[in-house]
């Protein structure tokens, strides 16, 4: 029961209904109607749902003859819907967070002919706590027969949002059977009041979904609920990350220094993460002067120094599959040029892997050993501003045998091994004829064949707003298939092809994300000092609950 809102997107299932109607007027109720809404995901209860949108379907068979009469639907949503009739919207609920108190009645019969039909509901839950869906069609037709449908257990339900799911011909066969909460009249709930009379059901003036969308802008930050660990919390066994950052972030404005000035054409790092709109320098966006090992429950909960680089810089650290090494970007206190190194899981003395005048940063070991690594050894350079091109090569374990498996004008960017075993990374890719670039995700092969963009393809072709915008940045591969990554609108995650519109976002102000091996997200999240923004809390996530934190710790 909500009478305020704060935002949570959730994506309500379509409830889609097979009934028949009473004539204009005559009495109609939710009898054997059941409250419906999606299973309930990881942080979620039975009856206590997060707050966001749900998607429920089905669909009915209106027959030739004897024709159809009449047609009615009367719904009830906590707290936000609209109606779709064979994709098109043709009816919402009001916008005040206690409108389900209010049911709905629509006249449906201009909108159904002869044949199948589908009715779609895409349903909102604007504060977290109780959340359903309550609906009822009645038909009736000219021989004076009535049948209805009622929400229950036999709808389909989705908790994704996807391209033309209020389509007809809509494939739900993988969604999930609605969750029935129980019989209209239960609590909290109870009985409503019925209008008595039908509203001719036209077309949604879109007052909702420009309410949702107003509260995601102004909002987003509370879509994240934070909590205390349950008792069973399975910790990572350790985290590593870069501390001391010394990144080389855009001034706010014109300095005067034309070299620190340049960065306004040359380096977009929104809300300084990891992400890449375009990205001229040839080394990690975020390094640090040290190298921190984080293990939970030891050292009272304190991270330790694992290497010190002193005036050198270093990033992009990652662990080997066996969990004994972290190998990692590094320029040298006195160097010119970043190398790639490694070190014991327990600290240790170095092992330098790479070495010569290239730039080799952002490594990932490979499930045959090997290291696949960004370097600018093809020796060409980006045609606009004239940096070091950066392409993708792989080493063996000890830094021999090293070759290309990428070429490009432009730059690859942080290669991470999917769970199909192809290398994800991020493609700066030309267009406009110049050095103008758009941010992507590719795949190849581990020999570098089979190249495919898997995520931003479908971003469309206008100039300004995709440009540097849309950036993206941290890919992280998770155990399920699934690719989670920093983007403009927080953390989105989707399956390898799937198109804007399949996505899902995750409003969070992430700096980064890593996948954990259980499925959870770890990611670092802001927090304002004075004027400025330090990502410095470490956070564990269940990506299937909308963000909700988990764990939340500091460097």
């Amino acid at each position: 029961m909500k009478s305020g809102y704060k935002l949570s997107l959730l994506i309500v299932p379509m409830v889609v209904l097979s009934s028949f109607t009473t004539a204009q007027g005559q009495d109609i109720s939710f009898d054997r109607a059941k409250w419906i809404w999606h299973p309930a995901v990881s942080g979620e209860t039975d009856g206590n749902y997060h707050a966001g949108v749900r998607y429920f379907r089905t669909d009915i068979s209106i027959p030739e003859s004897p024709t159809l009469s009449a047609a009615e639907l009367i719904i009830s949503c906590d707290n936000l819907f609209v109606l779709y009739v064979n994709g098109k919207p043709v009816a919402e609920s009001g916008t005040e967070g206690n409108d389900w108190q209010s049911p709905k009645r629509f006249d449906l019969t201009s909108l159904l002919s002869p044949g199948r039909a589908v009715i779609a509901v895409e349903a909102f839950n604007t504060l977290d706590g109780p959340s359903g869906l309550l609906v009822k069609l009645v038909t009736r037709l000219e021989d004076g027969k009535e049948k209805s449908l009622r929400s229950d257990g036999r709808w389909k339900s989705s908790n994704i949002a996807v391209k033309n799911w209020e389509q007809s011909n809509f494939d739900d066969q993988q969604w999930s059977a609605a969750k029935e909460l129980g019989a209209y009249g239960i609590a909290p709930w109870n009985q409503l009041n019925i209008p008595d009379t039908a509203t001719p059901a036209r077309k949604a003036a879109g007052k909702v979904h420009e309410l949702v969308a107003d509260l995601v802008s102004t909002s987003a930050a509370q879509t994240v609920v934070t909590q205390d660990p349950s008792d069973d919390f399975a910790w990572p066994e350790g985290i590593v990350f870069v501390g001391d950052d010394c990144s080389l972030y855009r001034p706010p404005g014109n300095t005067g220094d034309s070299a620190m000035d340049s960065l306004s054409v040359t380096i977009f790092n929104p809300r300084k993460s990891r992400s890449y709109p375009e990205h001229d320098l040839p080394a990690p966006m975020k390094v640090g002067r040290k190298l921190m090992v984080l293990r939970p429950g030891q050292n009272k909960g304190e991270p330790t120094v694992l290497f010190d680089t002193g005036e050198g810089a270093l990033g992009s650290p990652t662990v080997s599959y066996d969990g004994e090494w972290i190998i990692f970007s590094m320029v040298a206190e006195g160097d010119s040029f970043f190398n790639l190194y490694k070190i014991a899981a327990t600290g240790g003395e170095l092992t330098r892997l790479s070495e010569g005048p290239f730039f080799d940063i952002e490594p990932a070991e490979l499930p045959d050993g090997r290291i696949v690594f960004v370097s600018t050894r093809m020796g060409t350079f980006e045609e606009y501003h004239s940096p070091p091109a950066r392409a993708l090569y792989v080493m063996n374990a000890d830094g021999t045998d090293i070759k290309p498996i990428t070429n490009t004008i432009i730059f690859d960017n942080e290669p991470e091994v999917m769970a199909d075993g192809r290398i994800l990374f991020i493609r700066s890719d030309n267009f406009f004829d110049r050095g103008k670039v758009e941010t992507l995700l590719h795949a190849v092969m581990p020999d570098g064949t089979s190249g495919y963009t898997e995520f931003g393809l479908d971003n469309g072709p206008e100039y300004g707003g995709r440009l540097r915008a849309n950036y993206c940045g941290s890919p992280t591969p998770m155990p399920d298939g699934r690719v989670a990554f920093v983007s403009s609108a927080g953390i989105t995650l989707g399956r390898a092809g799937h198109t804007q519109q399949h996505l899902q976002h995750l409003p969070l102000e992430a700096g980064d994300v890593a996948a954990l091996p259980d499925g959870r997200l770890l990611c670092t999240v802001a927090r304002t000092v004075g004027k400025s923004i330090e990502y410095d809390n470490i956070n564990v996530l269940d990506p299937d609950s909308d963000g909700d934190l988990l764990y939340d710790g500091t460097e």
